[in-house]
């Protein structure tokens, strides 16, 4: 009797646990799918990032040139107006 049910029950437990393989294996598909998209979609996010920030840096160079050349030309002033007073103007 114990035996039957042992002969039984072996196919059964196979095929339970073929199943289970593939049913796994799907999952196991689906969640690096899911993966796959997300890291796609961060990639996208960190270039879109990477971009704006290339921009920001270009605008903020520009805007410290700018700076830069209104401090010089400042300096120049000083300088012209330093020598007027050393000449006695």
């Amino acid at each position: 009797m114990i035996e039957v049910k042992k002969k039984k029950l072996f196919p059964v437990s196979i095929i339970a646990v073929g199943i289970g393989a593939f049913a796994i294996s799907i999952f196991n598909r689906n969640k690096l799918k899911n993966l796959e998209d997300e890291v796609k979609s961060t990639r996208d996010d960190v270039k879109s990032i990477l971009c704006y920030q290339e921009q920001k840096n270009a605008l903020i160079e520009s805007e410290l040139e700018d700076m830069r050349n209104e401090v010089a030309s400042c300096y120049e002033h000083f300088e012209v107006f330093s020598k007027e007073k050393e000449d006695g103007r």
